[in-house]
């Protein structure tokens, strides 16, 4: 277990010192280098052929790296990973699961949706995710994603469809300040995959509604209403993605 401590103020450093485990190793960041830098750090510091990561605030059950592990030893070379469902947990009560079969060649669903998750949720082959250049430094949100598709378009992914991770809902994560972090994630992944996004009108206007949405929600309505116009002249059914957005943001807070 190799613990990053993303030059943190709290007592993290100490908590891990409690522990006398020699397979527990403990490593400070000399300065702050956010979610993406830390986790190639991880990597980095990583000795075996299987990687897993587990955020502060998540938690696996403890039956998930051996499924995992089983499930991806006898994978061909083609794979580079296996995915697991979760619980999403808010104020200590379960408000929806996430479990999806997916499994091969995931790159286009991808790009409709982050059918795979969080990075707690993933196994992965040290090996595939260094020669991808490891998670993108600096991309304020959706870092999972940005790794899942560029994965996705040289390996495929095996499943256990099994809600084996427990993902904590927080309140403060709930703030505006995070709008924006999504909104620049988001249109970093639109101009990226932009060719194969608007080959798909469908495809096309689902991005062009997320992205009205996250400005809108940036109090940006002017260019929201815009963006939506345009999503909806593509696909007018398309906006049953956005409303089932925005109905979840208000009755589960997610």
């Amino acid at each position: 277990m190799i613990i990053v401590d993303d030059n943190s103020t709290d007592d993290t450093k100490e908590v891990v010192n409690e522990f006398q485990d020699h397979r527990i190793r403990y490593h400070r960041n000399e300065k702050n280098l956010g979610g993406g830098g830390s986790r190639n750090k991880g990597i980095e510091l990583s000795r075996n052929e299987f990687i897993a990561f587990l955020d502060d605030d998540d938690e696996w059950l403890p039956t998930k790296l051996e499924k995992q592990i089983t499930v991806l030893e006898k994978a061909d070379p083609s794979y580079c990973g296996v995915y697991t469902g979760l619980v999403k947990i808010k104020n200590g009560i379960p408000i929806s699961k996430k479990l999806n079969r997916e499994e091969g060649d995931l790159f286009r669903k991808l790009l409709w949706e982050n059918l795979i998750g969080s990075t707690s949720v993933v196994l992965l082959k040290k090996s595939c995710v260094k020669e991808v250049g490891g998670f993108t430094e600096g991309l304020p949100a959706s870092q999972e994603l940005d790794l899942f598709l560029k994965l996705s378009e040289k390996y495929k992914f095996k499943v256990v469809p099994e809600a084996l991770v427990k993902y904590f809902i927080h309140e403060d994560a709930q703030i505006t300040s995070d709008h924006s972090k999504k909104l620049t994630s988001k249109k970093y992944l639109y101009k990226k995959y932009k060719e194969e996004i608007i080959s798909d009108p469908k495809l096309n206007a689902r991005h062009l509604y997320e992205v009205g949405y996250l400005e809108y929600l940036s109090g940006k309505n002017e260019k929201a209403f815009q963006l939506l116009k345009r999503a909806f002249f593509l696909s007018p059914t398309g906006i049953k993605h956005l409303i089932r957005k925005v109905l979840s943001k208000l009755i589960l807070g997610i």
